[in-house]
């Protein structure tokens, strides 16, 4: 084997009949997803469709020409280069197109059987010299989203509606957060679901998928994924549902990624594929807070409206087919704005850390359309937030955990510590702990088959409480300034204060009954 050094990084070797030239490039690989905004001059941002195609191949055998056709649903990419003068600034290009392969890695799905953008307004857009207009997507959605689901408040909607559109936008943005719908039956969860197949990019509803076959669809269709009756998420024995839920764990954020080993001629090369994409849950019952934390809950309640509650969303409501046709327009034509406007959207969000992240992308969207004449967008979402924020709170308080101990030891522990003979005042064992625990899950919502001694013990240690060895053993300090520390570390009291500020009136009813849901009775929030 020969080795010829050339300058500029290229390199060349012979290896018996076969030559390799290495070149090492001066920029990064750029990848085309199936939402792309290119950083160069001409700001050409880039979205994946799948079009009706006909296929001619022509191969010759000496003096024969043999031509096949085939006929599939193919992918494309449709550009919009801004910069450019009209009407040469608007493309449609085959994935596999020289050109691009030659400048791009593209990383799509080459067919799909759906045909999401009307391909009559694909050439009907690439004709008009002005942007579309940004408040008929919008305001067409929101009438379609009244016509079949019925909510609670107009933030609601129009949060649905934001939520919607964004799936469009989700790649400009570091996180897109899940929607949760739960409810009772016939509250319009799975029906919420079936609305955003039809108006939801690259959405995908199925009964049926395996986690394996979610980060392929991911990777290649950059797909708006939607799960109904996720309650199995709780079932340890399902391995299916485990999968499913582990990448969802980390799928609302940008650069995750499941790592598979593909085997060829017994060399396994790992690959990478995306989970990052818009994801939309159902269920009745609650599944883990681990998962719950990177969802906005959408709590559904049975319509008592009729005519909504007899009205399905289905294909032949043409308003789906305009919608999504603007959704793709929009994308084209305001990627670049939406993208720069996310930078200013940060003061008027009141929460922070993961939180922000997830709403940080309808904030921006609300912000666009209020600068394009659409009033009250920006408020409504910034109430949703301040709600959500504090129910999600609560839910903590109820669901999780760690919330049921400190409201055990709050009431319980410190007592029953300070009673210990043999220890100093405030250490008591795990064992005794336990047993008072046991005696009172019930009153605590605490499932003792499952939540064991050894489960204490861990939580106690996460929760930052001190062990030392005593005169009855390894014990734990259970006191009332070590439980106000840890209470305020988890934020109890700002949360309540949260609490009773979203709600509308603040009589001393409603405060006793928020102090209560977060398990800090009032006469002991006066003592600390």
């Amino acid at each position: 084997m020969s080795q010829k050094i050339k300058p500029d990084n290229i390199f060349e070797y012979d290896k018996g009949n076969t030559t390799i030239k290495r070149i090492i490039l001066n920029d990064k690989l750029k990848i085309l997803k199936p939402q792309n905004i290119l950083n160069d001059e001409d700001q050409t941002v880039m979205i994946l469709v799948y079009l009706p195609e006909k296929t001619i191949r022509t191969i010759k055998h000496g003096k024969k020409i043999l031509k096949t056709e085939t006929f599939a649903n193919s992918a494309y990419l449709i550009q919009h280069k801004p910069s450019v003068q009209f009407p040469i600034k608007k493309y449609k290009i085959p994935y596999d197109a020289p050109e691009l392969e030659q400048n791009f890695r593209v990383d799509v799905l080459p067919e799909w059987n759906d045909v999401r953008w009307d391909p009559k307004d694909i050439d009907k857009w690439r004709h008009e010299k002005t942007p579309t207009e940004p408040t008929k997507v919008f305001e067409l959605m929101l009438a379609t989203a009244k016509k079949y689901l019925d909510f609670s408040d107009e933030e609601d909607y129009i949060y649905f509606v934001l939520w919607n559109i964004g799936t469009y936008f989700y790649r400009l943005f570091n996180a897109y957060p899940y929607n949760d719908y739960t409810g009772t039956k016939r509250a319009g969860k799975t029906k919420s679901l079936d609305y955003q197949k039809h108006v939801c990019f690259n959405a995908i509803m199925s009964p049926d998928m395996s986690g394996s076959s979610i980060f392929r669809i991911i990777q290649g269709l950059g797909a708006t994924v939607l799960l109904d009756e996720t309650e199995q998420f709780r079932n340890r024995k399902n391995d299916n549902a485990q999968q499913i839920r582990t990448l969802l764990l980390q799928g609302f954020m940008k650069d995750q990624f499941a790592i598979r080993s593909a085997s060829k001629d017994k060399d396994f090369t790992p690959t990478l594929f995306d989970l990052y994409s818009p994801k939309s849950l159902a269920h009745i019952n609650s599944f883990d807070d681990v998962l719950a934390d990177r969802c906005i809950p959408q709590i559904m309640k049975r319509s008592t409206n009729r005519k909504i509650s007899d009205t399905w969303p289905e294909e032949k409501d043409h308003s789906f087919q305009q919608i999504r046709n603007l959704c793709y327009r929009l994308f084209l034509d305001y990627a670049n704005e939406i993208y720069k406007l996310k930078e200013n959207t940060v003061n008027l969000l009141s929460v922070s850390g993961r939180e922000l992240l997830s709403w940080t992308p309808l904030i921006t969207l609300a912000l666009f359309f209020e600068n394009h004449g659409l009033s009250g967008l920006v408020k409504a979402i910034q109430t949703k937030v301040t709600t959500s924020s504090a129910e999600r709170q609560l839910q903590d308080e109820q669901d999780n955990y760690d919330y049921k101990i400190v409201e055990f030891l709050d009431r319980i522990g410190i007592e029953v510590a300070e009673q210990v003979e043999k220890n100093p005042k405030g250490w008591i064992t795990i064992s005794k702990l336990y047993e008072h625990l046991i005696s009172d899950s019930k009153e605590f919502g605490i499932n003792v088959e499952w939540f064991s001694r050894n489960k204490l013990s861990n939580t106690l240690r996460r929760l930052g409480l001190k062990n030392e060895k005593k005169a009855e053993g390894i014990s734990w300090l259970v006191t009332r300034q070590s439980i106000a520390e840890v209470k305020q570390m988890l934020g109890i009291q700002d949360a309540a204060e949260t609490a009773k500020s979203a709600e509308t009136a603040g009589s001393d009813t409603n405060e006793t009954a928020t102090l209560e849901a977060f398990a800090i009775p009032a006469e002991n929030s006066k003592n600390e």
